[in-house]
């Protein structure tokens, strides 16, 4: 009986459903359905949200972004459980688990860049649940300073795993940076804020000056494919200033004159 189903009554259905609960449907139907085509007709889409926002300021769609996901180090239901949460404000102070999964295996320039392509998009997704809830231990805060904490764990994991030699607690030298993660709008920039925190690594003898020629190799393709189009003038000085009169000041500023919002 149910495989009578007209395919845009289950796709109507689907668009009030969760990617799980649309998943769970299509299962138990037995349904020959995509797991793209479930995501891009779940309920993320088919109303107007600060999701579909951030896509329109990105140039991509729905289906650009679950390729975003798949090819990222991220666990796909928990950043499709992340979204759903963001995006329907269900995020609140109860001990909720919020924290979302990344495969640290997946170290590979595409799985980099698509993992900072997804951070941003949550970083700008959550910024209005941010300013516009000017309370105490706003919940979405904490969110955000998760996603950043996790990103900043990949990052260190994938240094120690590609053979880099530390000399120095990678903790310590690399405060300011990761400082610069919490409080400037570097998401909203098309830079590959992995390859700038190679850079980094050199800039505070973190690792050996041997791998200068490696590491500058890397940046020379230090700008991602984004669309996006903002300024971040106070982002970029506070980058020059964490460089300034240092070794790599001169690759400093071939990486930002590689970013075409660098003004």
């Amino acid at each position: 009986m149910f495989e009578k189903l007209p395919n845009d009554l289950i796709e109507n259905i689907g668009s009030k459903l969760t990617f799980m609960e649309y998943t769970t449907l299509v299962h138990a139907l037995n349904m020959n359905i995509s797991d793209e085509l479930i995501f891009t007709h779940c309920s993320l889409f088919s109303t107007e949200n600060n999701l579909k926002k951030t896509l329109i300021l990105y140039g991509i769609l729905p289906t650009d972004l679950y390729k975003i996901i798949i090819n990222s180090s991220y666990d796909v239901t928990s950043v499709v459980e992340l979204f759903d949460n963001i995006v329907f404000d269900k995020i609140c102070n109860k001990k909720q688990n919020y924290n979302i999964v990344i495969d640290y295996q997946k170290t590979s320039p595409s799985h980099v860049e698509n993992t900072i392509t997804l951070t941003k998009i949550f970083l700008i997704t959550i910024q209005d649940h941010i300013r516009k809830r000017f309370i105490i231990n706003n919940p979405y805060s904490s969110v955000n300073v998760m996603i950043i904490n996790v990103l900043i764990n990949y990052f260190q994991v994938i240094v120690c795993s590609s053979g880099y030699q530390l000399i120095q607690n990678i903790d310590k030298s690399t405060f300011k940076f990761n400082l610069l993660l919490f409080d400037s709008s570097w998401y909203l920039s098309n830079l590959n804020i992995y390859n700038l925190y190679l850079l980094y690594l050199l800039e505070t003898s973190t690792i050996l000056s041997d791998y200068t020629n490696d590491v500058y190799l890397i940046c020379n393709k230090c700008r991602m494919n984004s669309k996006l189009q903002f300024s971040n003038q106070q982002f970029w000085s506070e980058i020059e200033t964490m460089f300034y009169g240092g070794k790599h000041n001169e690759k400093l500023k071939e990486i930002m004159n590689q970013c075409k919002n660098y003004l």
